[in-house]
């Protein structure tokens, strides 16, 4: 009987919900709206209380359906491109400083995690990086001219040929892939955009960068795994 009256009572509200949903969802914003504070406590709270649980629910769960999490991803990510790129790049704009901080505090706490991992990472990937780090960029011609290259050369308020020459390749390594251009002295601390206060630094060399290491740094960490630096920077 208890089965039964169970799984009637389940018809019942799959029927209930798919008649009021949309009152449902007004209901449920609503009480959101008016009880936001308590609830993002009780959230917090909970958190901290199950972390443990929820993290090994999660690690299960994700084991057990790690194909199709990743089907779901990629095809959330193909349908939703433009939007998630206008989010990211709002939130940014929003919480400039405090990403900025966030990064350096993160760094100066997981320094030598951070190298550790950049490290293996280099060991495993040695190849392929070093394949990228070749002068393959900008083997075709064409991909010196359009209507790309005109875009990023007005964001920088220099010509083409300047930002050409700038991000011929990176400042710090020998990489001449994947560069950009980078203020010496940022914006928010009133830089110029002009010639004198660009450089042009590949990926890795930028994110280092960005994340408040110096260049000292950087230096030291590039001959501790062995990658070419620049001349003068040697």
């Amino acid at each position: 009987m208890k089965v039964k009256y169970k799984e009637r009572e389940k018809e019942y509200r799959k029927e209930y919900y798919e008649k009021n949903k949309d009152k449902i969802k007004e209901q449920h914003k609503e009480y959101y709206e008016n009880n936001k504070d308590k609830l993002k406590e009780q959230r917090k709270e909970y958190l901290e209380k199950n972390k443990d649980k929820l993290k090994e629910q999660h690690k299960e769960y994700y084991e057990n359906n790690k194909d199709k999490i990743k089907e779901y991803s990629k095809e959330y990510l193909e349908k939703n491109k433009d939007k998630l790129k206008e989010h990211s790049k709002e939130y940014y704009e929003k919480n400039k400083d405090k990403i900025k901080e966030y990064a350096k505090e993160y760094y100066e706490k997981n320094k030598d995690k951070i190298k550790e991992y950049a490290k293996e990472y280099w060991e495993k990937n040695k190849d392929k990086i070093k394949e990228q780090r070749k002068g393959n960029y900008r083997k075709d011609g064409d991909k010196t001219k359009g209507s790309r290259l005109k875009k990023l050369a007005k964001i920088y308020k220099i010509s083409a040929e300047e930002y050409l020459k700038i991000t011929k390749g990176c400042f710090i390594c020998m990489a001449d892939k994947s560069i950009n251009c980078h203020h010496k002295i940022p914006r928010s601390k009133e830089g110029k955009d002009k010639v004198s206060n660009y450089m042009g630094l590949c990926f890795n060399c930028h994110n280092y960068v960005r994340s408040g290491m110096s260049l000292d740094e950087i230096k030291a960490y590039y001959k501790e795994i062995r990658t070419p630096l620049r001349t003068e920077l040697n």
